[in-house]
């Protein structure tokens, strides 16, 4: 009896599966020169995403987390219209007047996972890292109107990834975090902070999505 009992106690931890909400800051690493690394103020998002790991140890496992998130950059470039302004040039077309862009990305990022427990098991501390790929479902670019050097608003234009903005819809990178949970009767709440460097080119320009965020999870042990 004892023995089918920890068989039982056994199966029941080999899988996870959660949920989790993130709040981020986004920005673009550098171009191609001559251009520089944008404004440093960042675009904020938000994300959700399911989590589901399989243990392989009694620290390790691996899993994946499908999900979704927000991503994008303010004023990209420190130039504004490149010295084409009152020339004719179609300033609508990115990425002059200073177009920040804000993107709406599904992801498939897979991990592997470190955790250790303390408290008793109550208390979990636990480092993750891995790699994924993303998709823009949407997004568009928001231009400031430049007369006579002066800006006199603002232009939202959606981008047209199919026609010839210069985007890429796909994007490939590196994921990492590190967190810490508490073990309730139910379940796990978790905590954690995370980065993201995107590795292909958005743009004929050379940038590249950078990410940091922070999570709110809560985790079921089946």
């Amino acid at each position: 009896m004892q023995r089918s009992f920890f068989l039982s106690n056994s199966s029941e931890a080999q899988w996870s599966f959660g949920i989790k909400v993130t709040s981020s800051s986004s920005t673009y690493s550098s171009g191609l020169n001559p251009f520089q690394k944008g404004d440093p103020e960042k675009v904020k998002g938000l994300g959700a995403s399911v989590q589901l790991y399989r243990r392989i140890s009694q620290h390790f496992s691996f899993g994946v987390e499908p999900g979704v998130a927000q991503r994008g950059a303010i004023n990209p470039f420190y130039n504004t219209c490149f010295g084409f302004c009152g020339t004719g040039a179609d300033f609508s077309t990115f990425p002059y007047n200073s177009a920040s862009i804000y993107s709406n990305y599904a992801q498939l990022p897979f991990f592997a996972q470190y955790k250790t427990a303390l408290l008793k098991s109550k208390l979990e501390l636990f480092g993750k890292a891995g790699a994924g790929i993303s998709y823009a479902v949407s997004a568009y670019q928001q231009s400031d109107l430049i007369y006579r050097y002066q800006s006199i608003g603002s232009d939202i234009e959606p981008i047209k990834f199919e026609e010839t903005d210069g985007f890429n819809r796909w994007d490939a990178g590196l994921h990492a975090g590190v967190g810490i949970g508490w073990r309730f009767c139910f379940g796990v709440v978790s905590l954690e902070t995370e980065v993201y460097q995107g590795l292909a080119n958005l743009h004929i320009m050379g940038f590249k999505n950078r990410t940091r965020g922070v999570s709110l999870g809560y985790r079921l042990d089946l």
